[in-house]
């Protein structure tokens, strides 16, 4: 029953573009957010470069000033009514994820993007539940760690999100951020690399002096 109300969720009419994903909990109250404009402690989505996460605070560390690119998403379409979600910070989108309670990673080939189906949520205030088009789950802010998960509970706050529009002057000039941001995981993938294999020299080194 529950997939059949799940698959059955109305479509919301969605724009391609450039959008904040924000998360219907309030995390000062626990309670769903009711007006965006009143509430100071916004908490959305943004990538680390290899996964997904969600964060408190979005309406400060994500804005117009500070324009960090991680927390921009594009929403593009994929077929007449699925979409895929691209971080504009790593170019790279969702992969597919189809288990429930699985975190979201980066992938940098669209064929292995999710397609996800945008519909109604069960929270009101205009906030809307986005399906994995496979599954009947959807992205979820899961208290765990701050990973954004599949999820196949519809009616949670924590599984509603609001598409807010990034205005296009935070988008324009952020090309030397994107690059910078960029760099920086790509140094710190060789950087991990580089200690795993030191880490297991050293083990070698100790094995044959024992």
């Amino acid at each position: 029953a529950y997939t059949a109300l799940v698959m059955g969720q109305i479509p919301v009419t969605v724009a391609e573009g450039f959008y904040y994903l924000v998360n219907a909990r309030d995390t000062t109250s626990g309670n769903v957010i009711e007006d965006l404009d009143a509430v100071t402690d916004l908490d959305g989505a943004y990538a680390d470069g290899s996964k997904v996460y969600w964060e408190t605070h979005l309406n400060t560390k994500a804005g117009v000033e500070e324009a960090e690119p991680q927390y921009r998403w594009e929403v593009k379409a994929a077929t007449d009514s699925t979409f895929t979600i691209r971080n504009f910070g790593y170019d790279a989108y969702m992969g597919n994820v189809t288990a429930n309670s699985t975190p979201y990673t980066l992938v940098k080939d669209v064929a292995d993007a999710a397609q996800f189906q945008i519909g109604t949520s069960d929270v009101p205030g205009g906030f809307v539940f986005i399906r994995n088009n496979e599954v009947a789950n959807g992205l979820h802010a899961a208290s765990s760690n701050q990973a954004v998960v599949n999820w196949n509970v519809k009616g949670s706050f924590a599984s509603a999100w609001k598409l807010v529009t990034v205005p296009g002057d935070v988008l324009a000039g952020m090309g030397e951020k994107c690059q910078e941001l960029r760099k920086q995981f790509a140094q710190k993938a060789l950087n991990d690399t580089l200690s795993k294999y030191f880490d297991l020299a050293k083990a070698a080194q100790a094995a044959g002096k024992s």
